[in-house]
């Protein structure tokens, strides 16, 4: 590497350093008071005895539905605050910064040069208001991801497994993609080679050996959410705003926002026809996630299975939960974007899938709490209608865009193959 080329490293990591610590006050959503309590409960329960504790108690509102490395994660910054003696605010937004960063190197190293460096940008960019402004921990998953894909590209497959386990065992969200994952090293491993996943297994085995029965209560917990969108701009979002005009006595007048809903409300409260009705829209909303999801496999299995096809079946397949899954919250949009972004690194044509996938994440979370937590400092009633309505359409709309061309070529592949066999 060049002597210039280091000196620009240099100063983009100081800059992103500076950045991190300008936004060290920004208090973040409601979250934020969450993870400050599991950091507090490590000096009582420790390292290992504060995850189970978390999820079979009533903790900051409820029950963790988190897997057991976010909150070791979060119990180990009480050691590091008492160590330093620094407030667990501070120890918190302080973590976040290398992990931006780290996801960010990630990124930059797809290529060489100013390409790398402007897709290192990016992808800090992209996590900005999410990491270090409105301190959720995503990040903390997120580096181990990225690890994983940088992997499998480059052929690494027993780290990448390993990665892949530990961006897992930190937040549920990457188990979707686990079956595009399987089907990309299905064909590139021998049975010989089997012994580089040992530590991926070990690891797994180790955690469930430790705390599967809190595992299993805690993805239960999460499953089982009965939030029709938890602020999420999707299909369950026009939904919720369908019934609130409907709910007895909760009808929103013009000028009101949308608010999240709760099933076990609209079931206590709702007539049995009308109730009938939005169950039907529900349902309806379960069986294109799993369809949208299942045409993103079927592509990727009948496609060449390169890294491209990974990518663009994964971010597919992932949009398709976050477009129609139940309990899907604004942060859930966090993968499609950071695939979208991958996707284009390596392929240079997918520039409008990744700037729009990234638009659609920041806006969902600005569009709630601003850039501080405490809302968007803004109205979103636009001639007397809540705009997040027309942001959902739209999310719902360049969905459509993504999937059908895919499902079209899904299509003729399976046409291919059937005259193939006759």
């Amino acid at each position: 590497m060049r002597f210039s080329d280091r000196w620009k490293d240099a100063v983009l990591l100081a800059a992103g350093i500076l950045i991190g610590l300008a936004f060290l006050n920004a208090y973040g959503t409601e979250d934020r008071g969450r993870w400050i309590i599991y950091i507090d409960l490590a000096r009582k329960h420790g390292l290992f005895g504060t995850y189970p504790f978390a999820v079979f108690n009533n903790i900051a509102g409820g029950s963790t539905d988190y897997p057991p490395l976010s909150i070791m994660f979060l119990a180990g910054l009480s050691r590091v605050a008492d160590h330093f003696r620094l407030t667990d605010f501070t120890t918190l937004k302080l973590s976040l910064i290398p992990f931006t960063l780290a996801c960010a190197y990630v990124v930059a190293a797809w290529h060489e040069g100013r390409q790398g460096r402007l897709f290192g940008v990016a992808m800090f960019a992209l996590l900005t208001l999410n990491a270090l402004l409105l301190a959720y921990i995503d990040v903390y998953f997120l580096m181990f991801f990225l690890i994983a894909l940088y992997c499998l590209e480059r052929g690494w497959f027993g780290t990448a497994a390993l990665m892949f386990v530990i961006s897992v065992l930190v937040k549920w969200q990457p188990i979707i993609l686990l079956p595009f994952v399987i089907l990309y090293l299905w064909p590139r491993c021998t049975f010989r080679g089997l012994v580089r996943f040992a530590p991926a297994i070990l690891l797994l085995f180790a955690a469930l050996a430790g705390y599967g029965s809190a595992m299993a209560h805690a993805f239960i917990s999460g499953m089982q959410e009965p939030t029709l969108s938890g602020r999420a701009l999707n299909f369950n979002w026009l939904v919720t705003a369908r019934a609130e005009l409907h709910w007895p006595g909760y009808a929103l007048p013009d000028g009101e926002h949308v608010k999240t809903m709760n099933l076990a409300l609209m079931q206590r409260h709702f007539l049995p026809d009308r109730l009938r009705y939005y169950l039907i829209a529900l349902d309806l909303s379960s069986a294109l996630r799993y369809v949208c999801y299942g045409v993103a496999f079927l592509y990727f299995l009948l496609s060449k299975r390169e890294f491209t096809d990974f990518l663009r079946a994964s971010t597919i397949a992932f949009f398709a939960y976050c477009t129609f899954g139940m309990a899907v919250h604004e942060s859930h949009s966090l993968l499609p974007a950071v695939l979208a972004l991958c996707w284009f690194a390596v392929d240079r044509t997918r520039w409008l899938e990744a700037i729009v996938l990234a638009g659609i994440f920041n806006l969902n979370l600005l569009i709630f709490y601003g850039i501080d937590g405490d809302g968007p400092g803004f109205s979103t009633i636009v001639f007397n209608h809540d705009v997040t309505i027309w942001l959902a359409a739209f999310d719902v709309a360049f969905f459509a865009i993504m999937w059908l061309p895919m499902a079209l070529e899904t299509v003729r592949s399976l046409r291919s193959a059937t005259t193939r066999a006759a």
